[in-house]
């Protein structure tokens, strides 16, 4: 039997949330995990391609500062990510 934890469920339902058309609560889902200083390199790029399609450049330097505070492993693999989404 394979269980899913919660570090990789809130990216696969924050996707099927947006996929759907639920982009605000795909968000809010989204914040809500990064505001628990969950590593999922997933939820940042989600996230931060949120930002960008709503034009929120500072969601995505917000989402780096949060990402810096991070271990160093995933901290390296998260910020390089979110490089792909500066202006």
């Amino acid at each position: 039997i394979y269980t899913l934890s919660l570090h990789d469920a809130l990216p696969i339902y924050a996707q099927e949330l947006s996929d759907a058309g639920y982009t605000d609560q795909a968000r809010q889902l989204l914040e809500f995990a990064v505001s628990c200083h969950v590593d999922n390199s997933s939820i940042y790029t989600q996230l931060a391609a949120i930002y960008q399609t709503g034009g929120n450049l500072s969601g995505i330097l917000q989402l780096q500062e949060a990402a810096a505070q991070l271990a160093p492993f995933p901290q390296k693999i998260i910020l390089e990510k979110l490089k792909s989404f500066q202006p």
